[in-house]
Parts: structure tokens; sequence; C-alpha cells
């Protein structure tokens, strides 16, 4: 809620019908203000049979006063989509950084999405895949590199309510120090999505 009221800055991504982007598409985010406050957006809108790759970059430069990032990436696939979406995050160790990725995906569309994270002192990261349509499928990949006293939580959730859905996680990290991570991982098939397959691995 503090997003949706406070959002400013990002980008808005249409792809019309049938229309496949070759190249990646890399949007650059630099939180270059020392003790701010930054709510960036970004909207994804594939309509049917489209296809894109979409990379953003997160980062800021090594500062001393603590800053706060809150972002938020929303991606709409329709009937046959395809969507490639990578995030790297590498803020400065002053930054408190929540990232918030929700896909819902069209019937027999495509979502495969990488997450590397290694920056902030914090970070949060909240991962949704919405199957709400026959044939859609969904595959999360992330990596994630801590040292010193960083923080990292990472939370999942798929959701399988329509029938004959796909859904795979897997996920690797390593810490040093006194980094540390978290993890919380949520499958719902709903009684109506028979024949769906969901799998969480790391």
């Amino acid at each position: 809620s503090l997003h949706a009221a406070c959002w400013k800055g990002g980008l808005f991504l249409y792809v019309p019908k049938n229309v496949e982007v070759t190249l990646p598409l890399d949007y650059f985010f630099y939180a270059d203000m020392e003790g701010g406050a930054f709510f960036p957006l970004s909207l994804i809108v594939l309509e049917e049979g489209s296809r894109a790759t979409f990379v953003e970059r997160l980062t800021s430069r090594e500062h001393k006063g603590a800053s706060l990032t809150l972002a938020s990436t929303q991606a709409f696939l329709g009937q046959g989509a395809s969507l490639t979406l990578a995030s790297q995050q590498d803020f400065s160790s002053e930054m408190a950084y929540s990232g918030a990725f929700r896909v819902q995906s069209g019937s027999d569309s495509r979502a495969e999405m990488f997450v590397l994270e290694y920056g902030a002192n914090e970070s949060c990261v909240r991962v949704k895949s919405d199957l709400a349509l026959k044939g859609a499928e969904s595959n999360i990949a992330g990596l994630f590199f801590g040292s010193s006293d960083q923080r990292f939580n990472l939370s999942v959730t798929q959701e399988h309510t329509a029938p004959q859905t796909k859904s795979t996680l897997l996920f690797k990290t390593a810490m040093k120090d006194e980094a540390s991570f978290y993890f919380t991982g949520t499958v719902h098939i709903a009684k109506d999505a028979q024949g769906s397959d969901a799998v969480q691995e790391n």
C-alpha cells in the first residue's frame, strides 16, 4: 500500500498481439540521492502470441546515509505470450530494499524469471505467479550472494487456479561472514486445477 501511494518513476512496456521483440529490453534504475526513498514501478503487458525479454538493473553509488527503495514489477501475459524477465539488484550497503514481482499468466503462456541479488544491507523479495488460465507455465530461478551482515528474505507464492498449469522454483545461495538468508515458499493448487504440476527446489 505504501508503494501504491508513493510510486514515482519506472516504465510501461506494451507488446501488441503476435509481435516478437527480438532484442532484450534493458531498464537501468540508479538511486542517486543519499538518504532518499525511491518507489519505481515497471508495468509489462504482452498481448496474445507476443514475446519479449525484459532486464532490469537496480543499483546505487556507495554512500553513508540510509536509503530506501520499494520497487514493484507487474506483468500481464495474454494467451500464448512468452516473457523472460531478469532482475539484478546491486544497491549500496546502506540501502534497505523491497522488491515485489507479480506475473499474471494467460492460457498457454510462459513466463521465465531470474533474480540475482547481492546488494543492499537488507533485501526482501516477494514473487507471485498467478496461473489462472489453462496451460499457463511459470519458471522462477534465483541466485543470492551475501557477506558482512547482509540480510536477505525471499518469499515465493505459486498460485494454481486453472487445470494443466505448471510452475517451478529453483534458487541457490552463498552466504559468508554474518550474512543470512530466509526463505518462505507456498504452493497453492485449487480444487479445480486438475493436472497441475508445481516444484520448489534449492
